[in-house]
């Protein structure tokens, strides 16, 4: 404890009993110093292991994620720097396509949203996301037309999954068997570069 903290404490256990009468004052002061330092010292430990598990929350979820990009890769036939050279993921857990990708703005929509909704499930485990993540990389590889995504997701029920109304209530996710062997198919292409057919 610092000293001017120290300081503090016995002024105040001394204010606290100025006005007592021994034995009352001495037993008094004991106990209120010894209240206040340990008040002090509870609130640092508290403070340290708020940290410390905010430390911890982070590392397990960067574990999380590398454990994912092991998974991921594997399901797609490629090493963990080959699935790093197709994918990103920023600090704030957005999903980056970084191959780069070409067609259509529709078959941009699909191929982007495989590679979304596969990397959401495995690197971040969230099974179904919304739109905004879809859209969001969308826009970092330079898609404008983001209004016919819904209607260019619809037309490939047996990949993926809707639920919910329009907006912000509308989620996506990959169809067990033919929508994750589709991702992963395409997630490969993009690290190894080659040509994409959906």
């Amino acid at each position: 404890m610092n000293p001017e903290k120290l300081k503090e404490c016995v002024k105040i256990a001394k204010e606290a009993v100025k006005d007592e009468s021994e034995p009352y004052k001495t037993e008094g002061y004991k106990i209120i110093l010894e209240k206040l330092l340990n008040d002090t010292t509870e609130n640092k430990k508290s403070s340290y292991n708020s940290k410390k598990e905010s430390k911890d929350e982070n590392a397990v979820l960067v574990t999380g994620i590398e454990k994912g990009k092991k998974e991921l890769a594997k399901n797609c036939g490629i090493s963990v720097n080959e699935l790093e050279d197709a994918i990103s993921i920023s600090k704030n857990n957005d999903i980056e396509i970084i191959a780069p990708t070409t067609g259509s703005d529709s078959k941009k929509h699909i191929i982007v949203s495989l590679c979304v909704l596969a990397a959401s499930e495995f690197l971040l485990k969230e099974e179904w996301i919304g739109p905004s993540k879809i859209t969001e990389c969308l826009r970092s590889i330079g898609v404008k037309d983001l209004g016919n995504l819904s209607l260019t997701l619809k037309r490939y029920p047996l990949l993926i999954r809707a639920r919910g109304s329009r907006g912000k209530q509308k989620q996506y996710r990959l169809t067990t068997n033919e929508g994750r062997t589709k991702a992963f198919e395409i997630i490969r292409k993009l690290a190894k570069v080659e040509k994409i057919d959906v």
